[in-house]
């Protein structure tokens, strides 16, 4: 691994919620798929890490460390 692809970057994906607090069962239940996706994601391109996720005021942060790198995209 060289200096530039052991560089981690703070990546927070923010999901609304459907209320201005915690959200719904349904609202968990999707984020919860969108979650799984994302961390396979990063898993199966060996690009960083999960760092957990969090509910409140009105949404969704889902939270990795990935590795530096500009011009990586996942579908």
């Amino acid at each position: 691994m060289t200096d530039e692809e052991s560089v981690l970057d703070a990546v927070i994906v923010v999901v609304p919620l459907s209320d201005p607090d915690l959200g719904s069962v349904d609202d968990y239940t999707a984020i919860s798929a969108l979650e799984e996706r994302l961390i396979e994601a990063v898993a199966d391109a060996e690009v960083g890490e999960f760092d957990g996720h969090e509910f409140g005021n009105g949404e969704c942060r889902i939270m990795f460390y990935l590795s530096y790198a500009p011009r990586r995209h996942w579908a």
